[in-house]
């Protein structure tokens, strides 16, 4: 950020890792759920979500990190 820049409270941050990370997730998923023929079953999609961490419920945490303020 900017030094003079001021985010609001509760902002996120994707940087080139916590993105490159996520891509990586995403991609295992992918990969599970082709290798096993299974992207049509919903319990399995579910299973490999849950697995690889890209649920709602702390995907932001995960993949983004709190603006630093110099």
């Amino acid at each position: 950020m900017e030094r003079n820049a001021v985010a609001p409270t509760g902002t996120r941050i994707i940087t080139e890792t916590t993105m490159a990370t996520l891509g990586q997730a995403v991609r295992k998923v992918m990969i599970a759920l082709a290798d096993a023929d299974a992207w049509r079953e919903p319990g399995a999609i579910e299973t490999q979500f849950q697995a690889h961490r890209l649920l709602v419920a702390g995907i932001a945490e995960r993949f983004s990190v709190k603006p630093r303020y110099t």
